[in-house]
Formats: C-alpha cells, structure tokens, sequence
C-alpha cells in the first residue's frame, strides 16, 4: 500500500510539472518590434480593447494568443509581375494592374503603388470589421487585405471616367492627386491611413493605336493653341495700324483747320487793309476835290480830274509812255 501510494504520489507531482510547463510554454506570447498585438481570450472569447505596443514577451494565459498587427508602413502593389519584379516587403500586397475606362471610352490599365498605416487606436475596430486573414498567413492578423484592394479598385475605378485618356499621360500629378484625396476618406472608415497614392504607370491594350491617337489629339490642340495665339498677335497688330491710322487722320485734320483757319486770317488781313486803303484813299480824294471847290467854283471836278491825270503821268514810267504822233501830210 505504501509503494502504491508512494507512485500516486509521484504521478501528481509529474502530472502537476507538466501542466505547469504547457501553461508556461503557452501562456507567453512575444511581440516584435514591427508588431502591434491584441490579446485574445479563448475561454472568453473576447478581445482586449487596449493594444500591446510595446516589443517583448507578454504573459497572455493558457489559451490565450495574440492578434498581430504590422505597425511600420505597408504597401499594395498595382503592377506586372508580382513580387518577382523587385520591391516590397513582408505584408506587402502584390496586384495586377487596374483596368479602367476614361470619360472618352479608352481602356487604360493603371500602375500605381499604395502606402498605409493601421490606426492603432482602432486595433479592434478593425479585427471587428473585418475580422482575420487567410489560414496561409500565420504572421499577420492582415483581414483587411481584401476591403483594401476591393475598395481602391472601387474609388479608382469611379474616378476614372472623370479624366480623359489623354490626361493620364499628360497630367498624370493631377489624376493621382485626384485618386489618393478619393480614397484616402474612405480608407480611413476601415480605419486605416493612406500615406501616398503614387500612379506610376499607364499601359494602353491597343498601345500603338491608342497613344497615337493621343498624340495627334495633343498635337492638334498644340497648333490650335498656336493658331488662338497667332489670332491674337494679328488682332494687336491690326488694332495698333486702326489706332496709328486714326492718329494720323486726326492730325492731318487738325493741320487742314489750322491751314484754313490761317488762310481765313490772311485773307481776311488782307480784305481788312484793302478796304481800310480805299477808305483812306476815298478820304484823301475827297480834300482833294474840297480844295479845288475852294479855289475855283467854276469847274472843281474838271480841274480835280486833270490833277488825278498830271499826277498820273508823274508816277507813270517814263520807259512805258507812249506818245501818239499825228502823220505828216505827204505832197
């Protein structure tokens, strides 16, 4: 009896060194220093609130474990290729390129590379929205995978028809700018931050046909911004010959009334001095005339008249005087 008791003894104290070394054994969990972590209550099934954001080993409990969260920047990846195209890292999305349509009807595919943050404050919030990953993954509880990517295509996809397919060329900064303030609201609902949205790459399934049709539209639209350009350069132009001609055409008006006008003055100078002339010759005549009545009562006009005649003769030329000569009688 005392050898039986004796093993049972030894059973329990083995039993109990067992029990202790699972609890010990399994009721640690580590977290790294990329990690944020939940704890997760198996007997309660419950999830703590509060996130383990600092790295080491945590005591969690006998069944216990814990949901881990990446809690450096992640990326997704749009492009050809996969991860053997270089790039990424651990938790890293790799993509095919998103096939939209433009606004003109154009297929575009679109590369482009996504960068984000979990929201640490919301740790449950999201394993509550969207619970955990694939069973492939043991390394990251990483649900939101799949809203992430179906949400981007959703958002980009939309937006798209905005643009024509000559601005995902050409202003390639405005549409990605465009798609990174679209998606970054409704990332954040999921509880997850957009960093960057960079539109890296833009491929058209009929390359050829579709880039040269793209390039002869930008052309056109070059040579009719030329022709506005010129348009305007002639109107100036012609404004500028109007404006020196209308300034010509008022000077020239302007000299012809100052010529007029002078020519009025002159003439009117003139009129004014000859008239003053007649009257004052009309006043010397007519002393002359009062001081032959003075001196002879007889016959004033008459003398007055061979006055005006002598005196013609005085002031007459002596060279342009021509004498009449009666002719000689011939016997």
């Amino acid at each position: 009896m005392e050898g039986a008791a004796a093993g049972g003894c030894c059973f329990c104290v083995c039993a109990t060194v067992i029990f202790l070394i699972v609890m010990l054994a399994t009721g640690y969990g580590k977290v790294d220093q990329t990690e944020w972590a939940l704890k997760y209550n198996y007997w309660s099934e419950s999830i703590d609130a509060e996130p383990i954001v600092q790295p080491g080993m945590r005591w969690v409990g006998m069944g216990n474990y814990l949901l881990r969260f990446p809690n450096t920047n992640k990326n997704v990846f749009f492009r050809n290729g996969g991860a053997e195209g270089g790039g990424g890292g651990e938790g890293d999305l790799w993509q095919p390129p998103i096939s939209v349509r433009t606004t003109d009807g154009l297929i575009v595919d679109l590369e482009m590379e996504i960068t984000y943050r979990l929201d640490m404050a919301k740790l449950r919030d999201l394993y509550m929205l969207v619970g955990e990953g694939p069973e492939d993954d043991s390394t990251m509880q990483n649900g939101w995978h799949a809203n992430l990517v179906n949400l981007a295509i959703g958002i980009i996809d939309n937006w798209s028809t905005k643009f024509v397919a000559r601005e995902f060329m050409m202003n390639r900064s405005l549409v990605g700018l465009t798609f990174e303030e679209q998606l970054k609201p409704a990332l954040k609902s999921f509880h997850i931050d957009l960093q960057t949205l960079q539109l890296q790459g833009v491929q058209f399934p009929a390359a050829k046909e579709y880039e040269k049709s793209i390039l002869d539209t930008t052309a056109w639209l070059r040579k009719v911004s030329l022709a506005k350009q010129e348009k305007i350069t002639m109107a100036i132009q012609q404004q500028t010959k109007l404006k020196m001609a209308q300034e010509l055409a008022s000077k020239t008006l302007i000299d012809a009334q100052g010529q007029a006008n002078q020519t009025m003055l002159n003439n009117a100078a003139v009129v004014a001095q000859y008239i003053y002339r007649q009257k004052k010759d009309a006043e010397g005549y007519k002393q002359q005339l009062d001081f032959f009545r003075t001196r002879s009562s007889s016959a004033p006009v008459s003398d007055f008249l061979n006055y005006m005649q002598t005196r013609a003769f005085k002031v007459h030329q002596d060279g342009q005087t021509v004498v009449k000569l009666s002719a000689a009688g011939v016997r």
